[in-house]
């Protein structure tokens, strides 16, 4: 968990728009203790350069959506890197690859782990600051997403 929420501090460094979620909060969303994990199951991934956290994403199920809807979708989220196509790809094909292990034929995203929480990857607006629950992200990162064929 330390490395996954020191990749915020790394792509956010120079973002002065950006508002750091407490640790805190961002741990007990992932925590197996969340409600959340009494019908899903998720984990998360972390990319390294020279030892360095440069990149995270996290895959989950979210099996009431499955029962409700039979149509094959897992999750990502929480997805932040720094500007790197290896980097992005190789964390989307991880969580894919996780999903697909599972039987998941579709993977939808970014959704932090649920529709009540960060949904999408902000494409515009980086002069303005965050909101609540709204994603903020870095302006390549919709670039390499859409790049590795999302």
């Amino acid at each position: 968990m330390k490395s996954f929420l020191e990749v915020a501090r790394t792509v956010y460094a120079d973002d002065p728009k950006f508002v750091m979620p407490l640790d805190i909060d961002v741990a007990s969303r992932l925590s197996p203790r969340h409600p959340h994990f009494e019908h899903s199951e998720g984990t998360a991934f972390v990319a390294y350069d020279g030892g360095r956290p440069v990149g995270r994403i996290v895959a989950h199920v979210n099996h009431a959506h499955l029962t409700r809807h039979d149509d094959g979708v897992g999750f990502f989220g929480f997805i932040d890197t720094v500007d790197d196509e290896q980097v992005a790809s190789g964390l989307l094909d991880r969580a894919a690859d996780w999903l697909r292990r599972r039987q998941l034929r579709v993977m939808r995203g970014p959704i932090t782990m649920n529709m009540a929480e960060e949904v999408g990857c902000l494409v515009e607006g980086f002069e303005f600051p965050p909101m609540l629950r709204m994603p903020h992200h870095r302006p390549h990162q919709a670039r390499l997403i859409e790049g590795a064929g999302l």
